[in-house]
Formats: C-alpha cells, sequence, structure tokens
C-alpha cells in the first residue's frame, strides 16, 4: 500500500513537470520600415523532464507583415530564442503598433500570452501609390497624359505640398487639398509634343514637394515615334519659246528621309528639254518622257528640280512650236497662292491672295482651309464669307469663287484666335485651290505665326 501511494505521487510530480514552461518577449529594435525590420526575441524555457513542443500564433491587423516559425522544438530542462521580425509594406502608414503573441505547449494545451509594440517609421510622409499614362509612344503634336496618385503615411493630415511635372521645357504645377491620413489624391498632367519633335525616347520628371522640400521623385519614359512627311508644290515659268517647271518637295517629318521626284513632258519635246540636276532614271512610258531625281532630305530640307523646254531651238518647226506652247500650258494650271500670317499679340491675321496668271478663265473655284482644334475662327468676316465646318480635329473652311479671269486677282482675310501659348511659332497649313471636280490645281506656301492667347 505505502509502494502503490509513493507510485502515484511520483506520477503526479511528473504530469505537472512535463507541462512546465516560461516565456519571456525583449525588443530587440522597435522601429520598423520597408528596408529595416523591428526584431524581438521570443525566449521559451522548458522545465519539463521530457521534450516538448511549442506552437505559436500571432494576432494582429498586420499580421503579414510578420516572421516567424509556427512551431519550436525545446529539448527537457532547455532553452530556445526564437526571432521575430516586422517588415511593413511601403503603404504603411507611421504610428505605434500592437500584437499579441500565445505560446501553447502540446502536451499540455498549456498557454502563455504576450504583447508586443512597434513604430512603423517611413523614409517619406508622402507614397507615390500609381503612376500611369495614355500611352508609350506619340506623334508630334499628339498629348500626353499622366497621372500620378499620393498617399498620407503620416498619423495627422498633410496640407503643405505640392506635385510638379516637367516634360522637355514645359512644367505643369498642382496643389490640393489636406489629405487625411492613409488619403489618397489624383493628380494629372497633360503635354502636347511638338510638331517638330524629333523621334527617340523622351522622360517626364514629377517631383513631390512637402514644406518646400523635396519628398519624393519619379520618372516616367515615352517614345516619340518618326514621322514621315514629304509635301511638294510646283511651279511653271512661262516665258515667250521657253517654259521652266520646278518642283520643289519639303521633308516635314521628324527624321531623315528619301523620296523621289518625277518630272514628264510629251516624248516630241524631249529633244528640246533640258532637266536640272541631272536626272538619276528617264524612260519613255506611253508617249511621254519621264525624269526620275532620288534625294535624300534631312528634316526641315528642301529641294527642287527643273526642266526647260527651249523651243526657239528648232525654228523650222513653227507648227510644233504652236503645238508645243499649247501643250505646255496645260501642264498645271497657272494660278498662284500666296499665304502670310500675321500676329498681334491676341490674335493672328491671315491673308491669301489669289492671282490668275494664265490666259484661261477659270470657274467655280473653290478655296480650302483647315485651322487645327488649337485655334478658333473669328467668324466676323468683312468680305467673302466661307462655308464654316466644325470638326474634333478643327474648322474646315471653303470659299466659292465664281469666275478668275486671266489677270484677276481675289484677297481672302480672316482671323484666328489661339487657344492656348506655344513657346515656338506655330505652323500654319497650306491654303488648297480645287476646281469644280474637286481636284486640286494649286497650292500656297505654308506660313507661320506665333501663338499667344488672349488672357484678360
Amino acid at each position: 500500500m505505502i509502494k502503490r501511494a509513493i507510485f502515484m505521487t511520483t506520477l503526479v510530480a511528473l504530469t505537472f513537470s512535463a507541462a512546465a514552461f516560461q516565456t519571456s518577449l525583449d525588443t530587440e529594435k522597435d522601429l520598423a520600415s520597408p528596408n529595416s525590420p523591428a526584431e524581438f526575441k521570443l525566449g521559451i524555457e522548458n522545465e519539463a523532464a521530457v521534450n516538448n513542443t511549442y506552437s505559436l500564433s500571432l494576432l494582429s491587423p498586420k499580421s503579414s507583415w510578420f516572421y516567424y516559425p509556427s512551431t519550436v522544438h525545446v529539448p527537457a530542462g532547455e532553452n530556445r530564442t526564437v526571432n521575430i521580425t516586422v517588415s511593413p509594406v511601403e503603404e504603411s502608414i507611421q504610428r505605434r503598433y500592437s500584437f499579441s503573441l500565445k505560446v501553447r505547449e502540446h502536451s499540455s494545451e498549456e498557454q502563455n500570452d504576450m504583447k508586443g509594440f512597434f513604430q512603423v517609421k517611413q523614409p517619406y510622409s508622402l507614397q507615390v501609390t500609381d503612376i500611369s499614362k495614355n500611352d508609350d509612344s506619340f506623334l508630334p503634336g499628339e498629348v500626353i497624359r499622366t497621372s500620378l496618385k499620393l498617399k498620407n503615411l503620416e498619423n495627422n493630415p498633410i496640407d503643405n505640398y505640392r506635385v510638379e511635372a516637367r516634360y522637355e521645357n514645359k512644367t505643369r504645377t498642382e496643389t490640393g487639398t489636406s489629405i487625411l491620413p492613409g488619403g489618397e489624391r489624383l493628380y494629372d498632367f497633360n503635354f502636347r509634343v511638338s510638331k517638330n519633335a524629333t523621334p527617340g525616347e523622351r522622360t517626364i520628371h514629377h517631383t513631390v514637394y512637402l514644406n518646400e522640400e523635396i519628398e519624393k521623385e519619379i520618372e516616367q519614359k515615352v517614345e516619340i515615334s518618326e514621322v514621315e512627311n514629304i509635301s511638294t508644290e510646283r511651279e511653271t515659268d512661262n516665258r515667250i519659246l521657253t517654259i521652266t517647271e520646278t518642283e520643289t518637295a519639303t521633308n516635314n517629318g521628324n527624321s531623315d528621309a528619301n523620296t523621289s521626284l518625277t518630272m514628264s513632258v510629251p516624248s516630241y519635246l524631249s529633244s528640246i528639254t533640258f532637266p536640272e540636276p541631272e536626272p538619276d532614271n528617264e524612260e519613255t512610258v506611253e508617249g511621254e518622257t519621264i525624269y526620275t531625281w532620288k534625294k535624300q532630305l534631312e528634316k526641315g530640307e528642301t529641294t527642287s528640280v527643273t526642266y526647260t523646254v527651249r523651243y526657239w531651238i528648232p525654228l523650222f518647226g513653227s507648227a510644233l512650236l504652236i503645238a508645243g506652247i499649247i501643250a505646255i500650258k496645260k501642264i498645271g494650271s497657272d494660278i498662284t497662292v500666296k499665304k502670310t500670317a500675321e500676329s498681334d499679340g491676341k490674335e493672328v491675321k491671315i491673308n491669301i491672295e489669289i492671282i490668275n496668271g494664265s490666259e484661261k478663265t477659270f470657274e467655280r473655284l473653290k478655296l480650302e482651309e483647315f485651322i487645327p482644334d488649337i485655334a478658333t475662327v473669328d467668324e466676323r468676316f468683312e468680305m467673302n464669307t466661307p462655308k464654316i465646318r466644325k470638326t474634333n480635329e478643327g474648322t474646315k473652311l471653303e470659299w466659292q469663287l465664281d469666275e478668275l479671269n486671266p489677270g484677276d486677282q481675289r484677297i481672302i482675310q480672316y482671323k484666328i484666335k489661339p487657344k492656348l501659348e506655344v513657346e515656338e511659332e506655330v505652323d500654319i497649313e497650306s491654303a488648297i485651290i480645287k476646281d469644280q471636280n474637286g481636284q486640286k490645281i494649286a497650292e500656297s506656301n505654308r506660313t507661320s505665326a506665333e501663338f499667344t492667347p488672349d488672357t484678360t
């Protein structure tokens, strides 16, 4: 009986000691940032005479920030130290956080509860949580639209801040209302790509200022695409017994370009036709002699080629001479169009001069103009009011020229008002003359003017 009592006492003692364990939670580093976590050390002392396994569980709204083992094995009578780290995300608010840690012994189900604290410290108070743009590549004249979203990481409202966006030599600045802790604000910026922009990569610089000091800088890359745009213009100089035809090509694109210029005359005139410079190719097709010049033009470069028909060479062929003059006069119209633009600081006055230098009367001609959406047309026309049609891209104007006799001159004048200020002069498109069948028979030169909108 005495032996049995001793055995039972020993058994109770062993059971108690197997459930005995001590825990401690020490703070090694209570400041936490995305690149430098807070650190804690959990100590577990197994006071039992048997080996034990312990489960760790953590209760916190930010449990995803924590790194620690889920179980710990501690031999009988020994201690184990476990590292617990806390790494907040980049958008976490700067303030003090708490967490609860539970350590449970598997064999006895006994549990110890502990509590810890840490402080989140960010390297900045305003975080850029999103930045986007409407496209990755743009053509000259198109608009870049970029958006930037800010978040307040402080535990207090933020007021004294601003956001700047810079593209090329243009800067946009935005300020906003107070941002509450954890609150966000979205800012939009628009930049128009210069019509003369060359192809290549460009950078949009965004800067966030807080209390007049730089808080955050971030960049966006965009690509300016290559544009091929070769315009041509033909002029005829009709003199006695000599006609000179000139074709001019201009590279209006934003990069170097190759182009071909072709001119032709009736084959029976080829013997008295003199091209200049020497063409790269000459061939006869269906009764016409065709001259071809191949040119490489740099951005903005202009080149010209000509041919001259000298009728005075075959003096014995008077009949052929008369027929040739009539034929040559039919090559192109002899209408010349000159366009100028004058800016007075608030408006731009457009002048178009039309002269019929031929011996032919033209009827039912149309003069067409197009004004892009960077300006509005003053619809108070002093004379010869055109048809006006507005589109998403701009305003189309059309004048009716009922009759244009040899030597007649027409003057068309109107005004436009710039909508926005452009540092460089703005190119103004050519005016076009069309016949009654809608075929283009003449085109003016391109001109330019300063754009300064009226802000009064």
